[in-house]
């Protein structure tokens, strides 16, 4: 009967384990209306899962390749990066207009499941009336400042998962060494749910190992049992490993790897994120890392170095660890040894959740030994406490996430520890020490996320639908190869969202050369995403964007995330119409694999008109000029005076304003030429009055669209001045000659083959020839594309150091391109391999 009772109390603190993080995660957000996106969660991270969510059954070879992302890419390195966590198939239950909140109860369960297996590994330590401290452990663990912070990143959350289970592993490894099947298993689920944190993870598994190599005994076949399982296991796991780190070599853009000895930032500088509530925007772009775990268990992690119930081997041991993952955040050799090789972009330090994770081992490890802490240990315990007090006051005008009122919060809970280490061996201590620690987390919980803002789940919801609903009459009606485009986006990565084919992207796993080509062609971009923003007639035909989806254009009053100026589309005919978006036909839309009877190897270095010019002629075979520059019309100036093309403010308290008004003289589309440097912080720019978004513009000039059928109409450009002066000798105005520009897309058209997607990684076209003709197509270049003409294989090149191209003799074809998966295939076979191996063995 008590055998049966003690495995009721065992089973129900397990249940509490899982239950009490996601309850309190979920009850925090159900408070909110569900609204979990936010940042890249809502700008990103939604769109691959909607993605997943949609192609997985219907269209699995989707998620090898696809012309959803950019202009075309592999989609492994993403799948393996952002969707391989098993608990996304809970999403195949969950209807799409649900899909907000079922990525919520997916980080929900995440965080359950972190309490959970730490809670096994820590009980371990304790006898049954104890376990409570390793229960108040977990919950600080799946609430800690890592996992409350970053859950929007919730594929990084199945290594916090895993972490412990990998530990107790490595434990039994040393008992059972002939038995490495569980680490096996262990090391190849971190490596295939998330095999960035899950590198982080298993690095820290072999300090770890190596530590406790040094404090026990440790024999050959200990080694060997590690070292066998963790081989394995990574060979095991090859399949997704070797094309994603090929991908990532191939792809990864403006990398900065430069070693040196320098520090993100001053160590102590971390302790401020010991404050409840320790969060803010900032923190996600350039902040400390997030080392929250509670005042309780951060005193206990230290107080564990001044106990005498564990050798000096040992404490020493743990300090070099312990003292390695907390420089490993800040120190840079150390920040690129544990993030791959790069700089965090966003979200600094990463691998945070190791050093909360051996912190609280530390502190569960003193709790076991010490059933009192004594008085001088408590003075030390009170000596670190006053120390962190001023740390944060001396900061609290300096550091903008620190508040008066989160400081005293702090301070209460600092209190309320001292006085349980006084009272630890009181019955009720271990209870109470858990509601504290519960009360801790739940208030650094709600503090942080009050502290970002959360998009509404219906603003996603009926956006995709619309946009959906579009998509299909366009795919129902036309089954070419062909892309959509908007003049306005809820993310950049809408085409995969609402499975369209497009060329906005934002992945951290881009082509640079993809980006390098859409910069030359003057559309926004950064290092790790682009969107037709700043796209123009010519980029329509040139990217082969067979239909465009408007929104009548409001600055002032804009439903979406981004929206485009583009007069120059106003006055065609529209084909169809939903909630005020309206779908156009391009008739002069290039197609996608093009015949040309000339090599057309240009470089594109110049500025985004001429780039744009250039390449179309090299297309047409045509020598056109189709953007004619013109004159600006005379400025009124309002607190200017005009040097040349320099332009400063005269009183610099006083509102400054530039105004042109131009008058186009022939129907034809007009354009502005804006160079990069006359962003937002130089001057806001509005062209009848609708303000143009000139925030980040990049290196390159981009065009804007000024009119289009308006000849005699005045058309008002305005500038107001934000800056001391601005030059605008680096803008120009430039007639586009319509008429020319029609009639040779036109002819170029009629002469071209029609390509159609045989399958998700193939296309297939006809074609004839009188003399030999080049291939140039707008797929970007990847040797894993084959091309069969007349079932022989032939040779590809590189087109404008991007695309795919090839050359076909003159006669009749019947042309086969087919995505291979080279690296994948070879993973999948030494993944096999390794399977057979680990069954013999």
């Amino acid at each position: 009967m008590q055998l049966n009772e003690e495995k009721k109390n065992d089973l129900l603190l397990y249940l509490l384990a899982f239950i009490i993080p996601t309850a309190i995660f979920l009850i925090y957000f159900a408070c909110r209306k569900s609204d979990i996106l936010t940042v890249d969660l809502g700008q990103q991270y939604v769109d691959f899962i909607a993605f997943f969510k949609n192609n997985l059954f219907k269209n699995p070879l989707s998620l090898i390749y696809n012309f959803n992302q950019g202009l075309g890419a592999s989609f492994i390195a993403t799948s393996a990066y952002y969707l391989a966590s098993p608990l996304n198939l809970l999403l195949f239950l969950i209807p799409k207009q649900f899909l907000p909140q079922g990525i919520l109860l997916i980080i929900s369960l995440k965080l359950g499941l972190i309490g959970l297996s730490s809670y096994y590994l820590w009980q371990k330590n304790f006898t049954l009336t104890r376990k409570i401290f390793a229960l108040a452990a977990s919950l600080a663990f799946a609430l800690s400042g890592y996992a409350v912070c970053y859950n929007l990143n919730l594929m990084w959350l199945d290594t916090l998962i895993l972490l412990p289970l990998l530990i107790d592993a490595i434990n039994k490894i040393f008992f059972q060494p002939k038995q490495f099947n569980y680490l096996c298993l262990i090391t190849f689920l971190i490596w295939f749910t998330n095999f960035y944190t899950g590198y982080m993870a298993l690095l820290f598994g072999l300090l770890y190992f190596v530590c406790q190599s040094i404090i026990q005994k440790c024999n050959k076949s200990i080694v060997k049992s590690y070292l066998t399982a963790s081989i394995l296991a990574t060979l095991l796991d090859s399949f997704i490993l070797l094309p994603t780190f090929l991908e990532l070599l191939a792809g990864k853009v403006h990398s900065d790897t430069q070693w040196n000895l320098n520090w993100q930032f001053m160590p102590l500088n971390a302790f401020n994120k010991l404050v409840t509530g320790s969060f803010s925007f900032h923190e996600m772009s350039n902040g400390w890392p997030n080392i929250y775990f509670t005042i309780s268990f951060f005193l206990l992690s230290l107080l564990y170095f001044f106990s005498h119930h564990f050798c000096l081997k040992e404490k020493i041991t743990n300090f070099i660890l312990l003292f390695l993952t907390f420089i490993s955040l800040s120190f840079n050799p150390l920040v690129l040894i544990t993030h791959m090789g790069q700089f965090p972009v966003w979200y600094p330090a990463r691998g945070s959740f190791i050093y909360i994770f051996f912190s609280l081992t530390l502190a569960l490890q003193f709790l076991k030994k010490q059933v009192i802490i004594s008085k001088k240990q408590i003075l030390l315990a009170i000596f670190i406490s006053l120390l962190l007090i001023i740390l944060w006051t001396f900061n609290l005008k300096n550091v903008a996430f620190l508040n008066s009122t989160k400081i005293i919060i702090s301070c209460i809970f600092i209190i309320c520890t001292i006085l349980l280490f006084i009272f630890i061996n009181n019955k009720y201590a271990c209870l109470l020490f858990y509601g504290l620690i519960g009360l801790e987390v739940s208030i650094n919980l709600i503090l942080s996320l009050n502290a970002i803002s959360y998009q509404k789940n219906s603003d996603y919801v009926t956006y995709t639908r619309n946009l959906s609903a579009l998509i299909n009459k366009i795919k129902i009606k036309d089954h070419s190869f062909y892309r959509i485009e908007k003049n306005f986006n809820h993310t950049d990565n809408d085409p995969l969202s609402d499975n369209y084919f497009g060329v906005s992207n934002f992945n951290s796993i881009s082509n640079a050369k993809t980006i390098t080509f859409v910069d030359s062609l003057g559309l926004k971009n950064n290092e790790n995403s682009y969107s037709y923003q700043y796209s123009d007639l010519l980029t329509d035909s040139l990217l082969g964007i067979k239909y465009l989806i408007v929104a009548p254009f409001n600055s002032n009053k804009s439903q979406f995330n981004e929206h485009y100026y583009r007069s120059d589309l106003n006055k065609k005919i529209l084909k169809s119409q939903k909630s005020q978006l309206q779908i156009i036909k391009n008739n002069y839309a290039f197609p996608i694999i093009m015949q040309i009877n000339t090599p057309a190897n240009i470089k594109l270095n110049a500025p985004a008109t001429e780039n744009q010019n250039n390449l179309f002629d090299a297309l047409t075979n045509t020598h056109t000029h189709l953007f004619q520059p013109i004159f600006w019309p005379v400025a009124q100036l309002k607190n200017i005076k005009q040097d040349g093309s320099i332009y400063r403010k005269i009183n610099n308290h006083k509102t400054a304003e530039i105004t042109f008004n131009f008058v186009p003289d022939t129907n034809d589309t007009y354009y502005l030429e804006l160079s990069p440097d006359i962003t937002s912080s130089a001057a806001s720019i509005s062209i009848n009055h609708n303000f143009i978004d000139n925030e980040d513009l990049g290196t390159t000039s981009k065009i804007i669209p000024l009119a289009n059928n308006d000849q005699g109409k005045i058309i008002k450009i305005s500038l107001s001045l934000h800056e001391k002066e601005i030059n605008l000798g680096a803008c120009h105005l430039y007639q586009f000659n319509n008429f020319l520009y029609k009639e040779s897309a036109k002819s170029f058209i009629k002469k071209q083959p029609k390509s159609y997607p045989n399958s998700a990684l193939s296309l297939k076209f006809k074609n004839h020839s009188n003399k030999t003709s080049y291939i140039k197509t707008t797929i970007p270049y990847s040797k894993n594309w084959l091309v069969f003409d007349n079932g022989k294989l032939i040779k590809t090149n590189t087109w404008l150091n991007t695309f795919l191209s090839f050359k076909l003799s003159k006669g009749t074809h019947r042309v086969k391109l087919i995505y291979i998966p080279f690296s994948f295939l070879f993973g999948i076979l030494i993944s096999l391999l390794a399977l057979i191996f680990f069954l013999r063995a």
